[in-house]
């Protein structure tokens, strides 16, 4: 990253869907963790899919969708789960995935 950004921090998450082969389902919650960008402190949303089916021990891939979420502070990352837009993702998508997988990361330098 870019000087300066040291305090940023990086918020991967990635979404098992309980229907896997539903494209609706899977654009409504791409539609919906690109609507975060919006929240005050996001930097920037990635919002993906997995790009290789490749079978390696240290490949995940099983996942339906994923995004990464970079804040500008420790407190833009702790304000965003209880802010409403983020409530209303997790109202309006969260009864469509089976597992998620949360990794936050800050940088070391």
């Amino acid at each position: 990253m870019a000087e300066g950004t040291k305090d940023y921090i990086v918020h991967n998450v990635l979404f098992w869907l309980k229907n896997p082969d539903s494209q609706t389902d899977l654009d409504k919650v791409a539609r919906g963790l690109h609507g975060l960008k919006v929240i005050p402190g996001v930097v920037d949303v990635h919002v993906g899919v997995p790009l290789t089916s490749e079978k390696a021990d240290h490949i995940e891939n099983g996942y339906a969708v994923g995004a990464l979420i970079i804040f500008d502070s420790a407190e833009s990352a702790k304000s965003y789960s209880p802010h409403p837009i983020h409530e209303k993702f997790m109202a309006d998508c969260g009864d469509l995935w089976g597992r998620v997988l949360v990794i936050d990361s800050v940088n070391l330098f």
